[in-house]
């Protein structure tokens, strides 16, 4: 789902992204993704919102394409402070943006391990384990074995 935002609307979108107020847990949330476009005369800017799965790619690639078409001089954003997590269609399509010369918000975030390279983040394994001491914690506060 996108949503074209005018100059006018952009910093009511950023208060309405900020507040989320924390990232929340991966074991408590949902899965979801949202992407504003915010269209001004300096700037085009993607604002990613949630978990990018390869199930939202075509729309956004779609969106990619019809808005690169109007870049022309203009700078071409991807602001990814409030994207949690992205499987390996959502990198893949982050590196490729990378490579059309998109800049990213914060600067940094294609540096961050797990986004750069073509592992996840987090192991399955180490999910696993994470997993098991949390059954485990509940058994004994609920006063099982």
């Amino acid at each position: 789902m996108a949503e074209v935002l005018s100059r006018n609307t952009e910093d009511e979108s950023l208060r309405s992204a900020e507040s989320f107020g924390y990232r929340p847990s991966s074991l408590t949330r949902s899965l979801f993704f949202k992407y504003y476009i915010h269209d001004s005369v300096p700037t085009l800017r993607f604002q990613l919102i949630g978990d990018l799965r390869v199930a939202q790619i075509a729309e956004l690639n779609g969106s990619w394409e019809t808005a690169r078409t109007t870049l022309r001089s203009r700078r071409f954003v991807l602001d990814v402070s409030h994207l949690y997590s992205a499987d390996e269609a959502g990198r893949a399509w982050l590196r490729k943006m990378k490579e059309a010369g998109a800049q990213f918000l914060p600067q940094n975030y294609m540096d961050s391990p797990g986004v750069s390279q073509n592992s996840p983040p987090h192991s399955e394994q180490s999910v696993t384990v994470c997993l098991s001491l949390l059954g485990r914690a509940l058994r004994k506060i609920r006063g099982g074995r």
